[in-house]
């Protein structure tokens, strides 16, 4: 195993304790769900740059430039100086831009570049999830396990050690594929052009929930929706025709 990682990665893996949970967005008010993305500990990512780039050989310098966070990340080589650069829009939460920007100009390094491969997680909320604490503190990595250079299985846990992503029903084979695992766009443009069918059969699926969601009356029942099918999130015109539907609602109830 040894020998496959120093082969095709320029550092070693990452543990569970080394990758934390960042919560990109969230809605507590209506739909209740979270977009999460997975990155390295500041730790973690500076003991890989040392690992790949030689400790004292790498330096970072950041700026400002229109409302993005610059992060330069210099590489001394053979004598020459390679610089590379990462991105990411300045938030509230200034320090966590920083970070952001500087894990993209490692990635650009090739260092923590097999997070980029995962996809995206979306999940719903539950109420112990809001009770307490934010919810930008409800979720961590509890396992994580490589193929080579790539991730080939991660989950995500709660506070309460529960699993939440991904789901208990569509969890991943206990040998992982040595593969990245594709977006879900473009697993669904592949399963298309495959086979035709799959375009009418889906665009009936999204018009029959669109008229179940015409139906809800209640807030409640909106939710109750979303909370049996959270990947809802990845299905634009359906997620369009639950906010709508929402916002409707919700009118409706204040006005009575």
């Amino acid at each position: 195993m040894n020998k496959l990682v120093n082969k095709t990665s320029i550092a070693a893996p990452y543990g569970a304790t080394d990758l934390r949970v960042n919560v990109l967005r969230y809605d507590t008010r209506q739909l209740h769900w979270a977009e999460l993305q997975v990155i390295p500990t500041e730790q973690a990512l500076w003991r890989r740059l040392d690992d790949a780039l030689g400790a004292l050989r790498w330096r970072m310098m950041f700026s400002m430039l229109e409302g993005q966070v610059i992060c330069s990340l210099s590489h001394v080589d053979a004598g020459a100086v390679i610089t590379r650069q990462g991105y990411s829009p300045r938030t509230e939460n200034v320090g966590a831009s920083f970070f952001l920007s500087a894990v993209r100009a490692a990635q650009m390094f090739g260092v923590a570049a097999e997070l980029q491969g995962l996809p995206r997680i979306a999940v719903g909320l539950r109420q112990s999830d809001l009770s307490g604490r934010s919810v930008k503190a409800c979720f961590h990595v509890s396992d994580v396990a490589y193929v080579g250079s790539e991730i080939g299985s991660l989950r995500i846990c709660d506070q309460y050690r529960r699993m939440r992503w991904p789901k208990a029903e569509e969890e991943v084979p206990e040998t992982p594929v040595a593969t990245k695992a594709p977006s879900p766009a473009k697993s669904r443009q592949k399963v298309v052009a495959e086979n035709p069918a799959v375009e009418s059969s889906t665009a009936t699926s999204d018009a029959s929930i669109i008229r179940r969601i015409g139906g809800c009356r209640t807030q409640a029942a909106l939710m109750e929706i979303f909370e049996k099918e959270p990947h809802l999130v990845d299905r634009p015109a359906v997620f369009a025709a639950i906010s709508s539907r929402m916002d409707f609602v919700t009118r409706n109830t204040f006005t009575k």
